[in-house]
């Protein structure tokens, strides 16, 4: 890790922390002896940003994601189906459509009640 003295970083302390903005971290001496360390904080996240990665990642095939689901679920723990069909439902993009017409909406809400 670089170090700066005091002096120096009396001195220019403008250039010192602009190293600190751009991500790196400083020991400070005083007469050759560290006495603090300067680093810098972490970048906080905006929202954009977020929004921003999301939008590189790579297509999702929900037809794979539901095998592998299927194949590491244990189903008699839950109804798989019924999970998936609200999975489905919420998910207006998936290409099971002549899956979920084979579901009327009166028969998962009876379902439900179960």
């Amino acid at each position: 890790m670089a170090q700066v003295s005091m002096s120096d970083l009396r001195n220019h302390m403008g250039d010192v922390l602009s190293r600190v903005q751009q991500g790196e971290s400083l020991i400070v001496t005083s007469k050759g002896k560290p006495v603090a360390q300067l680093t810098p904080l972490p970048r906080a996240t905006r929202t954009e940003d977020v929004i921003a990665e999301f939008k590189n990642l790579p297509s999702m095939s929900y037809e794979a994601l539901r095998c592998d689901l299927d194949a590491i679920i244990n189903p008699d723990l839950f109804d798989v189906e019924r999970l998936w069909h609200h999975v489905a439902r919420t998910r207006p993009d998936v290409e099971y459509q002549e899956e979920l017409s084979a579901w009327d909406s009166e028969d998962f809400d009876q379902q439900d009640d179960k």
